[in-house]
């Protein structure tokens, strides 16, 4: 009987985690079905907690893993007419997990990930607020925006690639 009662909890762990990693999939997958890159309007923002992630810096190389799906289909165009031109299309409405994790600096942190990858961490000064908005792991919505880039040189009449680039991940949790 023991058994029978834990097989069935583990059927229905394993059919939550697959059909959370399906929801994550279609919401950050531009080739799935219901892909959706729309922006929060000013009126849904009031909505919201508007919350930016710590650490994005150190996660640079998973944020880049991600955000390669899209493309800028003018990246190695240089006549076009901006001043800075992003190699990336910037993610309105990716789809991103809140996790506690036991880290060596902060006991009660609050890692944020995307497509099973870190991207940065909920601040100190806002952890409390998270917990008090959502419980904890949730999914949420994230924009991320910046990377790779070129800024256009006047001097030079052309364009120059940054060597040191940053992405800005803002999450929202409905209040």
């Amino acid at each position: 009987m023991e058994y029978i009662i834990m097989a069935i909890i583990i059927i229905i762990v394993i059919a939550k985690v697959t059909g959370e990693d399906k929801k994550l999939k279609t919401k950050s997958d531009p080739n799935a079905e219901g892909y959706d890159n729309t922006r929060l309007t000013i009126e849904e923002k009031y909505n919201y907690e508007e919350i930016y992630l710590t650490g994005v810096n150190y996660y640079t190389s998973n944020i880049d893993k991600f955000m390669k799906k899209f493309p800028h289909p003018d990246w190695d165009n240089d006549k076009i007419d901006k001043l800075v031109h992003y190699k990336y299309y910037a993610q309105n409405n990716a789809l991103v997990k809140l996790k506690n994790e036991n880290h060596k600096n902060d006991p009660k942190a609050i890692k944020v990930t995307l497509n099973r990858r870190t991207i940065g961490y909920i601040s100190r000064d806002q952890k409390s607020l998270v917990r008090k908005l959502t419980k904890i792991p949730n999914l949420v919505r994230a924009e991320i925006y910046g990377g790779p880039r070129k800024v256009y040189d006047p001097k030079k009449d052309k364009y120059i690639k940054s060597k040191d680039y940053n992405y800005t991940v803002r999450i929202y949790i409905e209040k």
